[in-house]
């Protein structure tokens, strides 16, 4: 049983507050994978938290994600906590030719595990992404040199989940599938504890 829960009027999606090429991003505080490499995919299995975190009049995501390419696209995948949201909620997003695009999709329920992935497909050339294994967007985009597997918040010192990433994949340029092998790191004051593969990240 997957507990996703689809939200009741369907599919939407909408743009935030949000200059893409400009100039103004909300301050986020990452921890998780940041892998380097040239690959064509992630996934990781997430765990949500037992308990709404605290986050201000801010909020904070956990995302399977690829690289922002050399002309700014990518294209994500996760769920996310917002001041007002009733729990958490599924999501995608995507940037391409000057247009981002989020659309919530359900809900991930409390304390339990959801696996999100990106990937390229060399069959149509473009990145997919998928919730529980399931496609809910696609883009093409050009070549990505980094996949991620991160929570964000957007408010120091707000509480970040814990949340617990299992069996964090990347998949090569040969379009292979393996276990990832980059260490998680944390920007103060959040912190992770784990393994490549297996890690909880959390703070302040």
């Amino acid at each position: 049983m997957v507990c996703i829960k689809k939200i009741a009027s369907g599919l939407f999606a909408f743009v935030i507050a949000f200059v893409v090429a400009g100039n103004a991003f909300a301050a986020s505080y990452y921890a998780g994978v940041f892998n380097t490499s040239a690959n064509r995919g992630i996934s990781a299995t997430i765990k949500t938290p037992t308990s709404l975190p605290s986050v201000s009049d801010s909020g904070e995501s956990v995302w399977v994600s690829s690289g922002i390419n050399s002309n700014g696209q990518w294209i994500q995948t996760g769920t996310r906590y917002y001041k007002g949201y009733s729990g958490f909620n599924t999501y995608t997003e995507h940037y391409k030719n000057g247009v981002y695009t989020m659309t919530e999709i359900g809900s991930h329920v409390l304390n339990f595990q959801v696996t999100y992935r990106v990937e390229y497909l060399a069959s149509d050339s473009k990145w997919h992404a998928y919730i529980a294994g399931v496609e809910k967007a696609q883009s093409t985009l050009s070549t990505v040199t980094n996949v991620q597997a991160q929570s964000e918040v957007h408010k120091l010192n707000i509480r970040m989940g814990p949340f617990a990433f299992s069996n964090v994949q990347a998949k090569n340029s040969g379009n292979i599938w393996n276990n990832n092998t980059v260490s998680p790191s944390a920007q103060t004051p959040y912190v992770v504890s784990g393994s490549a593969t297996s890690y909880t990240v959390s703070g302040p």
